[in-house]
């Protein structure tokens, strides 16, 4: 008798089109890198929220792109907006105060659970 496994792939179809819907919602933030360089692109993002967290219209467009990406994406998604995004807010205490009350509901449960793991490391 043969046993076979079926995995449930989950299509994460806002993925790759990320940095299209960064550049949409925040059409001030400008990268040196392509559409298809997801990674180093939301690192640049991450350094350009965290440069402006004291201009509150830029800002909470930011918070927008997150929230946004949180709640539409899937895995892929969260996987880059907790390593490129969240990381670098990790190291600031006063952008994670700041940026807390504005993240959707599922995006502060993402944020807060890798908080907690980078805490204890």
């Amino acid at each position: 008798m043969t046993y076979k496994m079926h995995f449930q792939i989950i299509k994460d179809e806002y993925y790759p089109n990320i940095i299209s819907h960064l550049k949409l919602i925040v059409p001030e933030f400008k990268t040196i890198f392509d559409d298809d360089e997801i990674y180093p692109a939301l690192a640049s993002f991450s350094e350009f929220l965290i440069s402006n967290v004291e201009k509150d219209g830029l800002f909470n467009k930011c918070i927008m792109f997150i929230n946004e990406a949180i709640e539409r994406g899937k895995h892929s998604t969260e996987d880059v907006i907790v390593l490129q995004v969240f990381q670098l807010i990790y190291k600031n205490d006063d952008v994670i105060e700041k940026i807390k009350p504005k993240l959707s509901k599922e995006a502060i449960l993402l944020f807060n659970k890798f908080l907690l793991l980078t805490n204890k490391s």
